[in-house]
Formats: C-alpha cells, sequence, structure tokens
C-alpha cells in the first residue's frame, strides 16, 4: 500500500503521514490504532506496535479455554454445528486446531492411518497439512493447494513470529515450494495473467 492510499483510507493528510513515517511526528495511541485497523494488524501485533510507539498494550491474550470466553466458546460451537454436513475447524492464531465439527472428525479420520506424524504436531493444520505422512498425499492437485496456502502463509508470518517459525519448518519438507511461484501449476497461473 503506498502513502496515498494509506492516508486516504485513514483520513489523514498525507504530510502528516510523511511525517510519522520519517520520525518527524510522534503517533497518539489514537493514531496508532488507527494505522492498524486500516492495515488490518492482528491484535497481538497492534500491541507491538503501540509498545513500539510509548504506549502500554491495549489487547490481552488468553487462552479460549478461559472462563471470560465461555460466550466467544459458545458461539464458536454454534457455527460449527451450522456448517453441518460440511468439516469446519477454527484454527489460532499458529495454525491449532482448537474446535472440530463432528463432520471434520468424520472427513478426517479416514487419513489419520498410520503415519510419522509426532503427536507434539498432530493438531497443528499446517504440520498435518505439509507432511509427508500428512494430509497432502492424499490431496490430489498438491502442487496448487500448498501454492495457494503458501501465499496465505506468507502473509500472516509477515506479522507474526510464531507463524513466521512454524512457517519455516514446514517449508523444509521434502517437495514443498518456498513460494507459490515455485510450484508449476501457480507457475503457469502466472503466465496467463
Amino acid at each position: 500500500m503506498n502513502q496515498l492510499a494509506l492516508a486516504t483510507d485513514a483520513d489523514i493528510s498525507i504530510r502528516h503521514l510523511s511525517f510519522l513515517e520519517t520520525g518527524r511526528a510522534h503517533p497518539s495511541r489514537a493514531m496508532v490504532e488507527r494505522l492498524s485497523a486500516v492495515l488490518d494488524v492482528p491484535l497481538a501485533d497492534r500491541n507491538v506496535l503501540l509498545l513500539a510507539a510509548g504506549y502500554a498494550p491495549l489487547y490481552g491474550e488468553r487462552d479460549l479455554a478461559a472462563p471470560e470466553l465461555d460466550h466467544v466458546r459458545r458461539a464458536l460451537q454454534f457455527i460449527l454445528r451450522q456448517q453441518e454436513p460440511y468439516p469446519a475447524l477454527v484454527i489460532d492464531s499458529v495454525w491449532n486446531v482448537v474446535m472440530r465439527n463432528t463432520a471434520a472428525d468424520r472427513i478426517f479420520r479416514p487419513f489419520r492411518g498410520p503415519t510419522n506424524l509426532s503427536r507434539a504436531h498432530a493438531g497443528n493444520a499446517l504440520h498435518s497439512t505439509f507432511h509427508p505422512d500428512g494430509l497432502r498425499r492424499f490431496i490430489v492437485n498438491w502442487e496448487e493447494f500448498a501454492g495457494s496456502l503458501i501465499q496465505a502463509i506468507h502473509r500472516d508470518a509477515a506479522t507474526s513470529d510464531a507463524v513466521a517459525r512454524r512457517r519455516d519448518e514446514r517449508l523444509a519438507y521434502p517437495g514443498v515450494p518456498r513460494r507459490a511461484g515455485e510450484c508449476p501449476s501457480c507457475a503457469r497461473a502466472l503466465r496467463r495473467c
């Protein structure tokens, strides 16, 4: 996003944005929040920006099992039930599966046969998908699928060190393209554009 687009979307002058970028002006807490919202920065990463600007973090991070998040768990369970008979998963910020509906259990159960997947990583959607003994051996269009998923992972990794570490671990598996353009089907699609 260029300065003009960001300034327009944030409803501030391009001159003020330029001053913020070069350090000639110090952003207020509200400005950090406004720019974070326009850039769709995840809440945990907004805390990092607030700290860098000299402000206290605003967003707490709690486990989904925390008692104060009971209403959120109930809402997610309702949404998962409404997706039946289609599989649905709830994943956290580092791609761990935290909830699933019964259709997801039914559909993925046959693919959990004897594998070399470690128990420590079995609940991680990236690991279960990219590992050579994981779901990828059942995905007919693996290269195309991996290419589009890698694009999403790179976007997430740009704002999260934890996702970046997971990404790097998964890209080390044999046969996984490092970028979407490295997979043959993605390269063909890019040439057509």
